[in-house]
């Protein structure tokens, strides 16, 4: 993945900030990142990663489930 400017990071930042205030208000869901990968087909391997991507909340995971990869720090360690 080519690198980006810093006009265009600033472009993204203001792009997302908007949308993760509007998607975080009514809990409709998240934003993620550029460093945020998406694997769309496996066989041949199709992987994207946006530079703001937005999930809706049913897709994302409950803290019930299992977690896919594991924890690298508590989450108490981090505030």
């Amino acid at each position: 993945m080519s690198r980006t400017g810093g006009r265009h990071r600033k472009i993204t930042v203001k792009v997302s900030t908007p949308l993760a205030i509007h998607a975080s208000t009514p809990r409709l869901g998240d934003l993620f990142g550029a460093e945020t990968k998406f694997v769309l087909a496996r066989d041949p391997g199709v992987v994207l990663a946006p530079d703001a991507a937005f999930v809706a909340a049913n897709r994302i995971p409950s803290d019930d489930e299992p977690d896919r990869f594991p924890r690298l720090a508590q989450t108490s360690s981090l505030r």
